[in-house]
């Protein structure tokens, strides 16, 4: 009765813990990605909730930033600058970018064009 009992936890322990390894790696890890800022800016616009309601005094830039991974891939990041007087990035300058599937962690940061891996800076120019 005693093993059953000790299997059953040595299992349930290793399910959790599986768990709880996938909902970090998915929420707190993220790649590196580097992204040309676009010649235009997007307006700025009134920041909203996730409900769609107007949050007061604070406005935002929509950015969709064509990055490049680290190992040459590509993928499509919706970035927001938002603060009450939030400033647009830099037209034309280049972006460093920490995200995952769920959120930008890091960034986006303003980089100059030869902090930028060889490879990556080839895809950019694409």
């Amino acid at each position: 009765m005693k093993k059953t009992i000790s299997i059953i936890a040595v299992i349930a322990l290793i399910i959790v813990g599986f768990a709880g390894y996938r909902y970090y790696k998915n929420t707190y890890v993220g790649e590196v990605g580097y992204a040309k800022v676009a010649a235009q800016s997007p307006a700025k616009e009134a920041t909203k909730d996730d409900s769609g309601k107007t949050v007061t005094n604070m406005y935002s830039y929509h950015y969709q930033l064509n990055v490049v991974k680290e190992d040459g891939s590509h993928q499509v990041v919706p970035v927001e600058v938002t603060g009450e007087n939030p400033t647009p990035l830099t037209p034309n300058s280049y972006v460093k970018v920490e995200f995952n599937s769920k959120r930008v962690l890091k960034g986006p940061n303003t980089v100059s064009k030869n902090q930028i891996p060889a490879k990556v800076l080839a895809g950019l120019d694409k």
